[in-house]
């Protein structure tokens, strides 16, 4: 699970999107869970919790749109967002640890089988075509060596080279058949991503979005309400519609105010992102969820995976009261980047 976790935060240095994190995962880590042991709803919960990871850190598609509504330092929010992905790895590795103490019978009774420390170092070269990718990727954005956008390209080359190079004698069939999964798994998820942008509408068009930003407005808040305030509207907003919809829609209106209202704009980013990231894992639109159940196996129901995510709900939650009481969690890598 804690091996699930890490994976979901290192595919997400190279990916950037959560569904695409989710449904990777859900296809390859969660039925080897099953495999030893685990129950069907916390190998499901983790793949489709952990895959928002991904949009959290660099380069996450979720934060570039931010930047660009707000024309905040889009290099400055991906290093806010590192951290932040960083700390909810770490929450729901703990919360791992802890579950299987209280309720080992969800972990299974496979017996471990003995492994050196030598064997788990030399396991390790298994991971260096990723930390090689993510070095690039953040150390570039980090350095200023190219910009967010620029990075993606990058990676994406990055990807093609290490794959190439990785796979043998057999890279040319390996290569066609990632090409063919991945347009399988991205077909599905723009399916899904369609039908919550037309769901996400048909709020609009009913000016239920707006009316309660409205009366959060009118409610002449200090700073801090006004951040809580704003919170509790944007877990509300994102269980009805996607994140990036969400975004769309409900960070233009506020952020004027929360320029005027003296908040740190970084800070502010980064408990909006995660505020509404928690959304891809809330019904009745938890478009990870929905990745998940997409390629999971045949006995899993929909409802086994929201039992599964339950948990690190929770988690997610105690994430966002960190971000939102300690400012500093989310400013201090920007910081560090711009010299202060």
């Amino acid at each position: 699970g804690i091996a699930t976790v890490f994976g979901c935060a290192g595919f997400g240095t190279v990916c950037g999107a959560s569904l695409v994190v989710a449904s990777v995962f859900g296809k390859v880590s969660a039925p080897e869970m099953r495999r030893h042991g685990y129950s069907k709803t916390l190998a499901y919960g983790i793949c489709a919790s952990a895959g928002m990871i991904g949009m959290l850190v660099p380069p996450s598609v979720f934060i570039v749109i931010y930047g660009v509504l707000t024309e905040q330092s889009v290099g400055a929010l991906l290093m806010a967002g590192l951290v932040i992905g960083v700390l909810v790895t770490v929450l729901f590795c703990l919360a791992l640890v802890i579950m299987s103490k209280v309720r080992p019978s969800m972990f299974g009774s496979a017996t471990p089988r003995s492994v050196s420390w030598g064997q788990k170092i030399g396991a390790l070269k298994l991971f260096t075509p990723f930390a090689v990718i993510a070095l690039i990727v953040i150390g570039g954005i980090f350095g200023g060596i190219f910009s967010p956008t620029e990075a993606a390209s990058v990676a994406a080359l990055a990807v093609l080279v290490v794959g190439f190079v990785t796979t043998g004698k057999n890279r040319w069939k390996e290569m066609a058949t990632g090409i063919v999964e991945t347009a399988s798994v991205t077909g599905m998820i723009f399916l899904i991503l369609g039908g919550a942008v037309v769901f996400s509408r048909f709020l609009t068009l009913t000016g239920l979005t707006r009316a309660i930003m409205n009366f959060i407005l009118v409610l002449n808040l200090s700073p801090l309400g006004l951040v809580i305030s704003l919170v509790i509207v944007f877990l509300f907003v994102g269980c009805l519609m996607d994140a990036v919809s969400a975004l769309v829609i409900s960070v233009p209106l506020f952020y004027p105010v929360v320029l005027a209202s003296g908040i740190e704009p970084i800070w502010f980013a980064m408990v909006a992102t995660l505020a509404l990231e928690i959304g891809v894992i809330t019904p009745p639109v938890g478009l990870n969820v929905y990745a998940v159940m997409g390629v999971a196996e045949e006995d899993v129901s929909l409802e086994d995976v929201f039992r599964g995510i339950a948990i690190f709900f929770l988690i997610d939650l105690v994430a966002l009261a960190i971000v939102i009481f300690i400012p500093r969690v989310s400013t201090f890598l920007p910081d560090l980047m711009a010299g202060k």
